[in-house]
């Protein structure tokens, strides 16, 4: 369980790193960072949805059996975040969108931090079950890192925030991942209680994420060529956490 915990440490670091790539939106421009950001996005839609299918799912399914047991968790985990959602979503719109820069921000540092603290309960649960998984699963994670920080970092400075105190919120806002990957590991090595369950969830989460807040950004108007791109950029996330899943030993 140790090697675990040394697992999911390193990946807990690499998302806090992760979290500063924000800062390329001040060197890219507004027509750069448009012509990267929906390739990025469709790329990790079809990793988070790969994960969830081909990785997380299956994971919990040799654990749990092939049952309904498995889906009806991972259905729960869908409907949290979508719950969730909803709340985030009802909340902001009571503050209005036009002069409330400040509990917007707060939004968006409070979902992110949740969003990270999940990220690192899948990745923490999944070391537990074993490496292959928690690989798999820290891949995709960091697939959707990098254009979900390009755009927080983006809102929090449109919200008011200095560039260096954006990047220092999102810095923080990274931390409950590797506070969630040591609390998974730890319930696992501590206690009897199958992390399983948890992972089903958090592959909720993944689906969720992937087919309901990035997918629905490709929908908007773009030359057919990009849209033809967006598609072979989803392919290329899904394959490459199925071919991954393959490659990667699973050894317990």
């Amino acid at each position: 369980m140790s090697q675990a915990i040394i697992w999911t440490t390193l990946c807990g670091l690499g998302v806090a790193l992760v979290s500063l790539s924000g800062a390329a939106t001040l060197f890219l421009g507004e027509r750069r960072l448009r012509a990267i950001l929906l390739p990025l996005v469709a790329l990790s839609a079809g990793s988070l949805i790969g994960s969830a299918l081909f990785n997380m799912l299956p994971a919990v399914e040799e654990r749990l059996g092939q049952g309904k047991e498995a889906h009806a968790w991972m259905a729960l985990g869908f409907v949290i975040f979508f719950a969730f959602e909803q709340l985030v979503h009802w909340h902001h719109s009571k503050q209005g969108s036009a002069d409330h820069h400040h509990p917007m921000t707060l939004l968006v540092l409070l979902g992110d931090g949740l969003h990270k603290l999940v990220g690192g309960l899948a990745v923490g649960a999944a070391f537990s079950i074993g490496p292959a998984i928690g690989l798999t699963t820290f891949v995709a994670e960091i697939a959707h890192e990098i254009p979900h920080e390009l755009g927080d970092f983006g809102t929090l400075v449109h919200g008011g925030m200095s560039p260096n105190r954006a990047l220092l919120w999102n810095f923080l806002s990274a931390l409950p991942f590797l506070v969630g990957g040591l609390a998974a590991t730890w319930l696992a090595s501590t206690s009897r209680v199958s992390l399983a369950p948890l992972l089903a969830v958090a592959a909720g989460n993944f689906f969720y994420l992937g087919a309901v807040d990035l997918l629905p950004e490709l929908n908007r108007r773009s030359p057919i060529g990009a849209r033809i791109g967006h598609v072979f950029c989803f392919l290329f996330g899904l394959c490459g956490i199925f071919a991954l899943s393959l490659w990667l030993p699973d050894r317990h």
